[in-house]
Order: C-alpha cells, then structure tokens, then sequence
C-alpha cells in the first residue's frame, strides 16, 4: 500500500485471497499480513507481525472489488515511513486485472499519527511463487510502478 504520506515506502502484506461462487455471485475473501519495515527501507526486514486484516463476502462484479477495512491498526513496526503505529479508516477499491496481479486505490482518514485524509493513495498485489521468496521491486500502482531500497 503506497500512500500519499511517501509513495516510495509502501506498507507492505502478505495476501492470502480466495475466489468462491456462491449464488451466482463471485466472493473474495483476503487476509493481509502486516510484515515488518525498518524505517525509511522496502526490502528489510519484512517478517510477518501481529494479526493478518482479514476481510470476508467481497463480492467481485466485472472484476472489481471494494474492502471496506472499516478503522484497522497496524503496529509500527509494519510502517517504514515513521516507524509509529497507524490507526486509520480504510477503503480499497480494487481490480483483479489477470490471475497474478490485482490493484487499486485507497481512500480514507488516518487518525493516529495525524495525517488526515489519503485519497490519491494506491495498493498492487503480485502473486508469489514462495511466500518465502519476496519480489526487491515492490509494485505499488496500477500501471506497475516498482520501488526497491537504494
């Protein structure tokens, strides 16, 4: 998740999604695990850390998404861009664009540190071969736009 705080050090999870047809309707449901981020880094340390944001019944119409994460905290040690905990409301709107790579926008408030709004904020997900193995470019727009530590 790339925010307009810095786009250069995005938020970074693990997703673990399902697609299941119930009723005629295509559902998603995502676990996001925080990992870790030494501040101001992309690529270290990121191990997994607290609670996965786990979100269920998304339907997908035409491809398209939306997690309404209602307000979420994310510890400090998941932020590269302060090092301090995140408390925000949060709504990805999303697109799946082929069976490896979905994307989209994020729009909200974060409360804690005080930012304010993050509308033009943005969030890309890759599929991994091994959850062990991750990607050093980090895509984090729709028109996949990479960032990796100097």
């Amino acid at each position: 998740m790339s925010t307009v705080v810095d786009q250069t050090k995005p938020l970074q999870f693990i997703a673990t999604n399902m697609v299941t047809e119930m009723d005629g309707k295509m559902l998603l449901a995502s676990c996001l695990q925080p990992l870790t981020l030494m501040a101001g880094k992309v690529t270290v340390p990121r191990v997994p850390i607290g609670d996965p944001l786990c979100f269920e019944g998304l339907e997908i119409v035409d491809g398209a998404f939306t997690i309404d994460a209602g307000i979420v905290m994310v510890t400090g040690e998941a932020n590269p861009i302060t090092g301090a905990n995140i408390v925000a409301s949060l709504i990805m709107a999303g697109t799946i664009k082929t069976d490896d790579f979905y994307c989209g926008t994020v729009t909200g408030e974060v409360m804690e540190p005080p930012v304010g709004d993050i509308a033009g904020s943005n969030f890309a997900a890759v599929r991994l071969a091994d959850k062990k193995v991750l990607p050093t470019d980090v895509t984090i727009t729709c028109d996949g736009k990479t960032v990796t530590d100097m």
